[in-house]
Formats: C-alpha cells, sequence, structure tokens
C-alpha cells in the first residue's frame, strides 16, 4: 500500500529502439486511472534501453502496466 505522492518510475526495455516512449498506465484504488509518457527511451544500442517517469499516486492500492509500440 502506497501513502500517495510522487514516485520516479524507471523502465528498462530490451530489443525495443531508442527514443520509443513507454506508455504507462496506474489503476489505484481510491483515484481516477492515470496514463503517463515515459521520456525517450535512451542506451547504447537497442539491446538495452532505460527511461523514467513522474507519477502521483494517491493513498492506497495501486498497480501499473507499460505499453510500448512502434514501427519498423
Amino acid at each position: 500500500m502506497h501513502s500517495g505522492g510522487a514516485v520516479t518510475v524507471l523502465v528498462e526495455a530490451k530489443n525495443i529502439p531508442r527514443g520509443t516512449k513507454v506508455q504507462l498506465i496506474f489503476f489505484t484504488e481510491n483515484a481516477p486511472d492515470q496514463t503517463i509518457l515515459t521520456d525517450a527511451l535512451s542506451g547504447a544500442t537497442d539491446a538495452l534501453t532505460t527511461a523514467s517517469a513522474s507519477v502521483t499516486l494517491a493513498p492506497g492500492y495501486s498497480k501499473g502496466y507499460a505499453k510500448a509500440s512502434w514501427v519498423q
């Protein structure tokens, strides 16, 4: 259970192109759902990239999902 407030979410991706933004979807027990975009994925190669985002969660239980889409 989270006491509420801002949280930094770190995302690590494998074989997703650099520059892709990851969509984070949060479902919180006591608040509306939230959809947040991360910074663009970055790294030396597409084999391993990282990004981050900040989200403010309401007190209570939350769960999050990540989604990345791109065209090759």
